[in-house]
């Protein structure tokens, strides 16, 4: 299978599609990582990684995203210990100014610290290519420095997975105090550990989870399809620290700082343990026809305040071939039900210099288990606004009588323009309350017809009654009636 594949696979897993092998979960993607950007040899964007140099005491050491991987190659820190260590919190992008110090806007999402979680499983491929002497970790629920805003690993607490290449041990242990994470015998681990027999050169798969104070690990060779039905080790500890949101892969050699050894790490998902999964669901058939979304070469993401109004990876919207919807499923923590959410989905064109947004933000409450939130239409708007074709163009401006009416649940309202128009059409209640705006934007001259879908701007179904829809073209104001009927 090739990477490529592989990785559509996973995101397809991850996005909930009728995928049913192996032992594969669904869990709420929170972040991931494929290395594929051919640009971002830092490794700094779709996932900004913060990684060791001189400055911190660690010499000759070296991490480069590149081939489509992450390599790693272990330095001296300090003549003691070789080490090489590359963190994230699952921050989108690492972003540096002029004079080599983090934008504003990479330290507010570094002070956010809301890509990740404490309950957390991790999945991801490891090959380890040159190991003489040193040990492998990945390194969960690692506090943040509050002035530094990453995580010190010299210094925070973290629940260690423990692998020897070498010797084939496997373990899984938590350390606390200063320069601990360099010493894993004076870990605190919860259980023999179990054995794993590897080979240099090889890609291995291995997921790590964490949830509360159960944790577990398996690894396995091949395909992510491969994976195990059994966990490898399952521990528990019966006084766990449920609090950091940093992660960190790491080689860490006590015996040899000069050995050079090296890792590649590929395809990293981050997924919610304990967070119940938000599931959304945009048609896009309005903008495509419109010209304001290339499905080609543009994304669209959804935003809201339960991630501080930031998109990151997980939060990008894919197609559905089977339904034709853009679906996205992330994870909010299960202890919030009941709490409710704005949000709203942002089209962001290939060259990122303007952003089309979907206004006015929606809102919807967590459930008990999480949400399938119902289709909706970018901008409120079920169908095109179709241009009529006509022997000739309209010689005033018109509102015609919608059709059907009564309606139930859709109805079609026709317009002319004699002249491009900016054209505002607003549907609203008895009352006088603006319920959708169906269209508000330049149109060349011509008849149009656009649909409602007794619909309301934030996804409301209306009920059954009255309603106006009204329109504003150069100076043209007109308003009709209209009734719903169920």
């Amino acid at each position: 299978m090739t990477k490529a594949l592989l990785v559509l696979f996973a995101v397809m897993l991850v996005l909930g599609f009728a995928l049913n092998v192996g032992a594969q979960t669904t869990l709420p993607l929170l972040w991931q990582d494929t290395f594929d950007d051919a640009t971002d040899t830092l490794a700094w964007h779709n996932v900004g990684w913060i990684y060791y140099h001189e400055s911190d005491g660690l010499t000759g050491s070296a991490v480069q995203q590149q081939d489509g991987l992450l390599y790693m190659k272990a330095g001296s820190f300090g003549g003691m210990v070789g080490a090489v260590i590359a963190e994230t919190n699952g921050l989108p992008v690492v972003g540096l100014d002029e004079n080599g110090d983090m934008t504003p806007e990479t330290i507010a999402g570094l002070k956010a610290n809301n890509f990740n979680d404490p309950n957390v499983e991790y999945t991801f491929q490891v090959n380890f290519k040159k190991i003489t002497s040193s040990f492998f970790l990945l390194s969960a629920r690692m506090v943040q420095n509050d002035d530094s805003l990453d995580s010190d690993p010299t210094g925070q607490p973290g629940y260690a997975l423990f692998i020897s290449p070498l010797t084939g041990d496997v373990n899984i242990g938590k350390y606390e105090g200063d320069m601990a994470i360099l010493d894993p015998t004076s870990y605190t681990y919860f259980s023999e550990g179990a054995k794993f027999a590897f080979d240099q050169g090889v890609f291995y798969w291995v997921k790590y989870y964490l949830k509360d104070g159960d944790l577990k690990v398996k690894i396995w060779e091949g395909d992510l399809v491969d994976e195990e039905d059994t966990w490898l080790l399952e521990v528990t500890d019966p006084a766990p620290r449920v609090t950091g949101k940093f992660m960190a892969f790491g080689l860490l050699n006590p015996t040899d700082p000069l050995a050079g050894d090296e890792i590649e790490v590929d395809n990293v998902f981050a997924r919610a343990t304990s967070r119940f999964p938000v599931t959304f669901q945009l048609n896009m058939d309005v903008q495509e026809q419109l010209g304001t979304f290339n499905p080609a070469t543009d994304k669209v993401v959804v935003r809201g305040d339960f991630s501080g109004w930031w998109a990151g990876v997980a939060d990008s919207l894919v197609l559905d071939e089977d339904d034709g919807l853009y679906k996205a499923t992330i994870g909010i923590p299960d202890s919030l039900v009941g709490i409710s959410y704005e949000y709203k989905f942002v089209i962001i064109p290939a060259d990122g210099d303007d952003i089309l947004e979907d206004v006015p933000n929606r809102t919807f409450t967590l459930e008990d288990g999480g949400n399938v939130l119902e289709p909706v239409y970018f901008g409120n708007q079920e169908t095109s606004v179709k241009r009529v074709k006509t022997d000739a163009l309209p010689r005033s401006y018109a509102l015609d009588q919608n059709y059907p009416n009564p309606f139930n649940p859709t109805t079609e309202i026709a317009y002319e323009i004699p002249t491009n128009s900016h054209v505002v059409l607003t549907i609203f209640n008895a009352l006088g309350q603006k319920i959708s705006t169906l269209v508000d934007k330049e149109q060349a001259a011509g008849r149009y017809q656009v649909t409602w879908d007794g619909l309301s701007s934030s996804g409301a179904r209306m009920t059954s009654g009255v309603y106006f829809y009204h329109i504003q073209a150069e100076g043209f104001n007109k308003t009709m009636k209209m009734i719903m009927m169920k």
